[in-house]
C-alpha cells in the first residue's frame, strides 16, 4: 500500500462526517467533563491557585477542541448522511455489547 493509499484510508475513516471523527468528538467531550468535574473541582487542586489555573486552562482547551471538531464534523454534506448512517450501523454491529 502506498503512502497516498494510507492517507486516503485515514481520510475515509476519520475525516469530518465519519464515525471516526465522531469518536474523536465524543472522546473530547468525555475528557472535558472528566477534567472539569474531577480535576478542576478536586480540593487539592482548588487549594493551589497555580494548579487550579492550569486545570482550568486544560478544561478550556478541551472545550475549544470539542467546538472545533464539532464545527467541522457537523458541516458534512447532507447527501452523505445515508452513507454515514450505514457505516455507523455496520460498525455497531461488529462491536460486542452493541446489540449487533
Amino acid at each position: 500500500m502506498s503512502a497516498e493509499d494510507d492517507r486516503l484510508n485515514l481520510v475515509n475513516q476519520f475525516a469530518p462526517g465519519t464515525l471516526g471523527c465522531h469518536e474523536a468528538l465524543h472522546t473530547t467531550s468525555i475528557l472535558h467533563d472528566l477534567v472539569e468535574r474531577q480535576l478542576c473541582e478536586h480540593h487539592a487542586v482548588k487549594l493551589n491557585p497555580e494548579w487550579a489555573a492550569t486545570a482550568q486552562r486544560a478544561a478550556n482547551e478541551l472545550w475549544t477542541l470539542y467546538q472545533a471538531i464539532g464545527a467541522d464534523h457537523l458541516q458534512v454534506d447532507p447527501q452523505n448522511a445515508d452513507v454515514l448512517r450505514s457505516a455507523g450501523r455496520k460498525n455497531s454491529q461488529s462491536r460486542p455489547g452493541t446489540g449487533g
